[in-house]
């Protein structure tokens, strides 16, 4: 590759990112504005212009997806010296450096990932242990909490317990990762919370690998948490060469713990940073960029930053209002129909802020017999016969793997009930062993005792298993494992249909497994459990598929379709009724503007006038966002509200006027159907979404929702003084 080529088809912001040798550099790329493009040209250029060694270059992003188009992209433009870049998400970075280092961490080298599912099994486990059901605390409110706290490098001992809830997820996850050494595993968090704070304790090994890599690139920069920006802030303490590309209007994950002052404070944090800001858009028309810019431009925590493009002709945004959410289901479904004669259904996507949203458009994608997936749904890794295959994999790699012992030491069915896996698991509690191992010292003891000949057999398989490919690559161990296992044989036993279907799945598992091993240079078994641990959803999008994608708002982030609805924008849900504060309302913004910001042609904005949720019809007002959008850059069709996302007032408290307001809202608009009289009379009375009440102790507030009717109804309400609470109604005069 000619030098002049790294810099080829790039305007000139892009060149001036691309060429910027020395330093901390903040790239603000606006939303379709050629950011990877930015990156990979980058690394060409300094591989091939600055003569710096391709191992000494780190690049990392937030999705396999994404990280597999820059290596792509990275390999059409260096060759076969790619292969040396250390590049890839977060997590794989970070896996990377544990193999590397872990033992100094006290890590054994083959140690296992836990997924959600496995974590879960040993969150139940360690509660069981502490004498915590259930019911008192939910494993997923732990693994959250667990989540957090690793993002914030915080280990059980560092962790605060403002409540009691806290207090007993701090005694779980101390427990839990007693449980977690024993078993040898590591879960996601584990993943960024231990390089660092192995680096921190190890001097030398932090001389090492901050002198290691000379240039740092990141992607998605906006997305990073407490955890990776330290580890970034480590690995380029020597060098300072951090280039960190992303958009904080695409900031979306503070959920996840992301945090948006990592971009916004970069410029102070690294001193002498220099910015370049990446304006001009290649995705989206100018009436696509005007609506959506003009939505995000409202926020004050930002980087100014207006975004163009060359792109003169298109449609105007089009905003459609709906009686209720199955007239905006139907209508968005009649659109898709009448667009597909000219456009593959595989560019038309669907987008709401909840998944609860989605029932509706799926029943009118089925009613018009119009093919959809819904992204986000239940993957092929989290179907349960392909967990059982993937247990009997990890316990084979992992001799000590407790959760994948759990999970397929009675499956299929051998005689090894609910008793004897408890007596296991005491005995490993008392001795301070995995429960494979303790399973393993059990089978052998003089003492007989029931179901211990069952325990044996089991212990004797899976050592035969491992001896037997033991030197085999993942696809030739992976059948003999699911075929010795008995997973196989039970499923073709079964002549029902869902068996059928069970063994199909099986068998795309071995493809994998073929799939893996013909693609990877490291064919071992462990090498593909690894891959398999970071996949996330968004890498599952098959866009070869021709039929339309659903999915929320947050799952379309890095996606791009040629045309693209943008449903439910209504007052709670856009933004969410659960946001009280201006750092939510401010993210809920960006996280509208993401959505917009998908389509290439045509933007459909949609709402209703009433939409079911929580078991009950609410009326609904429109998105106070959308006031933001220049009338000239939209048109509007539809059902139409008075006033941007006003509060509606209703005439007294008093349930024969709101039974009049009702009455006569319906004389305006006629339902056609006999479903949609049910849908239009819903609730009469007080306390309706929009209206106002008083609280004696908590004051004046908005009402958000209610649930039931009477003085026993739960009514939701964001109060001014104390924020969002759910009380009795007849707690609440309304106003």
């Amino acid at each position: 590759m000619q030098g002049s080529a790294a810099l080829s088809g790039l305007n000139d912001t892009q060149r001036g990112a691309v060429l910027h040798s020395e330093g901390p550099l903040l790239v603000l790329a606006g939303a379709g504005s050629g950011k990877t493009r930015v990156i990979t040209h980058r690394i060409a250029h300094l591989v091939r212009e600055l003569q710096v060694a391709p191992w000494q270059i780190l690049a990392v992003t937030f999705s396999n997806k994404a990280a597999s188009e820059m290596r792509h992209r990275v390999g059409e433009l260096l060759g076969a010296q790619a292969a040396d870049l250390w590049l890839g998400t977060f997590h794989r970075t970070g896996l990377r450096m544990l193999r590397s280092f872990g033992q100094h961490g006290g890590l054994a080298s083959g140690f296992t990932i836990y997924d959600r599912d496995d974590q879960k099994k040993m969150l139940k486990r360690a509660m069981a242990a502490l004498n915590i059901s259930d019911q008192r605390l939910k494993p997923k409110v732990v693994a959250n909490f667990i989540d957090r706290a690793k993002n914030q490098l915080k280990g059980p001992d560092a962790v605060t317990s403002r409540d009691p809830t806290s207090a007993l997820c701090a005694q779980v996850y101390s427990r839990y990762e007693a449980d977690m050494k024993i078993a040898g595993a590591v879960d996601f968090g584990d993943l960024l919370m231990r390089p660092v704070q192995i680096l921190q304790a190890e001097p030398t090994l932090m001389q090492m690998w901050s002198g290691r890599f000379k240039y740092i690139l990141v992607d998605e920069f906006q997305d990073t948490n407490h955890a990776q920006m330290q580890l970034l802030q480590l690995l380029s303490s020597e060098h300072r060469n951090l280039c960190v590309v992303g958009d904080d209007d695409q900031s979306i994950y503070s959920w996840r713990g992301a945090d948006v002052s990592n971009i916004l404070d970069f410029p102070k944090r690294f001193e002498g940073a220099r910015v370049v800001k990446l304006e001009r858009n290649y995705r989206s028309t100018a009436q696509i960029l005007a609506a959506s810019g003009a939505i995000v431009s409202q926020n004050a925590s930002r980087h100014a930053k207006t975004l163009w493009t060359d792109q003169k002709d298109g449609s105007p945004v089009h905003l459609h209002g709906s009686n209720t959410d199955l007239d905006e289901a139907r209508w968005v479904v009649g659109r898709i129909g009448e667009a597909r004669v000219a456009e593959p259904l595989s560019e038309m996507a669907i987008f709401y802020r909840t998944n609860s949203q989605s029932r509706v458009l799926e029943d009118a994608l089925r009613s018009a017999r119009i093919p959809y997936v819904v992204i986000g749904g239940l993957r092929f890794y989290d179907r349960a016969e392909v967990k059982d295959g993937l247990g009997y994999l990890k316990l084979v790699v992992n001799p000590d793997d407790t959760a994948a012992w759990l999970r397929v030491v009675n499956t299929p069915r051998r005689g090894i009930g609910k008793k004897l896996v408890e007596r296991v698991a005491d005995f490993a509690a008392i001795k301070q062993i995995s429960m494979p191992e303790a399973a393993r010292q059990l089978s052998v003891v003089k003492e007989s005792f029931r179901g211990q000949k069952h325990l044996k057999a089991f212990t004797e398989l899976m050592a035969q298993m491992r001896a037997d490919v033991a030197t085999k690559s993942a696809d030739t161990a992976g059948v003999m494992i699911l075929r010795h296992s008995g997973l196989i044989d039970a499923l073709s036993q079964d002549p029902s249909i869902e068996a059928e279907s069970r063994l199909d799945n099986l068998n795309q598992l071995v493809s994998a497994l073929t799939d893996y091993t013909e693609n990877h240079a490291d064919t071992s078994l462990g090498g593909y459990l690894e891959q398999v641990s970071l996949v996330t959803d968004i890498d599952k999008l098959d866009k070869t598929v021709d039929a339309v994608s659903l999915m929320t708002m947050h799952a379309a982030k890095g996606l791009e379709f040629n045309q693209t609805f943008v449903c439910g924008l209504e007052r709670n849900l856009m933004p969410h009724g659960n946001i009280d504060d201006e750092a939510g309302i401010e993210e809920e913004r960006r996280l509208l503007y993401v959505a917009m910001t998908r389509a290439r042609k045509r933007m459909y904005l949609t709402y209703a006038r009433r939409r079911q949720r929580f078991n009950e019809v609410l009326t609904q007002t429109i998105s106070p966002f959308l006031a933001a959008i220049p009338r000239d850059a939209m048109v509007r069709t539809g059902q139409q509200h008075q006033g941007w996302g006003a509060p509606v007032r209703g005439p007294s408290s008093r349930k024969q006027a709101w039974a009049r307001a009702a009455q006569k809202e319906q004389k305006t608009n006629p339902p056609r159907t006999s479903e949609e009289v049910a849908i239009q009379r819903g609730p009469v009375g007080p306390f309706l979404p929009g209206s106002r009440a008083r609280h004696v102790s908590f004051g004046e507030g908005e009402v958000l929702a209610r649930e039931g009717h009477g003085k026993l109804a739960r009514v939701t309400i964001r109060f001014h003084r104390v924020g969002v609470k759910k009380v009795l109604a007849r707690f609440l005069q309304a106003l």
